[in-house]
């Protein structure tokens, strides 16, 4: 889900600017357009917040070797509104038209809208339209980060959808007939979609991250944010109950989605996948597991890709799940058609 401004893209930098950190990459079209692109660079720089109304807001300053000439944003999106609709018949003019209204926008000046058809559907068969809108101050502050000169910003968009772009790349395209989810678990906010024959049935949004597991082990053991974030990450301590109590209304949400999508498809998710950086905990992963009865496996989103020698620093390895929404972001634009 892209806003564009230009096309014909060949050397891109994605950027998901997220509550945990700022994971940037670089992908370049290869001149033989049948092969996958080369992913040039990676890197995790420091978080950036939203500064308070009225501040400037500090461009976003990238390394030499992730400066392409264009960037692709990927917003936490907090403040977004994403919805899978479904119509009567074939898309037209009248569905757009209807879009603001049934995502519950009053002001349409006050968001960005834009849509992408999953499945075109024809008499008396649905047609599914998966809809985001976005604060229009949102995409403001997004352009604020790269105000002159390169990279110059080239479309903006959240990055839980960014993530299931790049989810389409890699294990979608390995299931094809199959039906996988996925869950793109962030600091604050998370996405769960399924794919049913390689279409997206369901996609949800939720406004839950690891920031309230640490909040939980923050409280409960008395210790500030950087040692609970210390705690979590090392996995030598026992922390089971802290994410299942945590999680448990996400959990619970989690599984009615599949049981809804598997009644209304009538098929059966064989595997879960997941990204972001918590997704490496043993005990989420557990609690995950449990809950839904499934194989979980953690997902590679540079997988798809050729690997240029040195594009990946070593402290990065074993974090590539973290990327998947700049991944997303990049790869969506080389795919844009010229």
């Amino acid at each position: 889900m892209k806003f564009n401004f230009k096309r014909g893209v060949a050397d891109i930098v994605g950027v998901d600017v997220a509550a945990g950190g700022v994971k940037a990459v670089r992908l370049k079209r290869n001149p033989d357009s049948t092969t996958a692109p080369t992913l040039v660079a990676a890197a995790l720089l420091p978080a950036i917040t939203l500064p308070p109304e009225g501040s400037p807001v500090l461009p976003l300053l990238l390394p030499k070797n992730l400066s392409a000439r264009q960037v692709s944003i990927a917003l936490t999106g907090k403040s977004a509104l994403v919805k899978l609709l479904s119509f009567m018949g074939k898309t037209d003019a009248t569905m757009e038209a209807q879009l603001s209204e049934m995502m519950g926008i009053d002001k349409t000046a006050d968001f960005r809208i834009s849509y992408r058809i999953l499945s075109e559907g024809h008499g008396r068969t649905e047609s599914k339209v998966l809809v985001v809108a976005i604060p229009e101050a949102d995409i403001q502050w997004a352009l604020q980060l790269f105000p002159s000169g390169f990279p110059a910003p080239y479309s903006i968009e959240v990055s839980g959808l960014a993530s299931l772009s790049s989810f389409l790349q890699g294990p979608v395209f390995q299931h094809k007939e199959d039906t996988v989810g996925v869950i793109d678990f962030g600091a604050e906010v998370s996405f769960m979609a399924i794919f049913n024959k390689s279409v997206a049935a369901l996609v949800r949004k939720f406004d839950f991250g690891s920031n309230a597991i640490l909040a939980r082990v923050q409280k409960s053991m008395g210790v500030d944010a950087a040692t609970a974030l210390e705690i979590v990450s090392g996995g030598s301590i026992d922390l089971s109950q802290f994410f299942t109590d945590a999680m448990d209304p996400f959990i619970k949400q989690l599984v009615i989605s599949r049981d809804f999508l598997e009644r209304r498809e009538n098929c059966r998710i064989s595997r879960i996948y997941v990204s972001g950086g918590a997704t490496a905990s043993r005990d989420w992963n557990a609690v995950v597991q449990n809950a839904l009865g499934l194989p979980i496996t953690l997902w590679d989103p540079f997988e798809p890709v050729t690997i240029q020698p040195g594009a990946i620093p070593d402290e990065l390895k074993g974090r590539e799940s973290r990327f998947s929404a700049a991944m997303g972001a990049a790869w969506g634009t080389l795919d844009t058609p010229p």
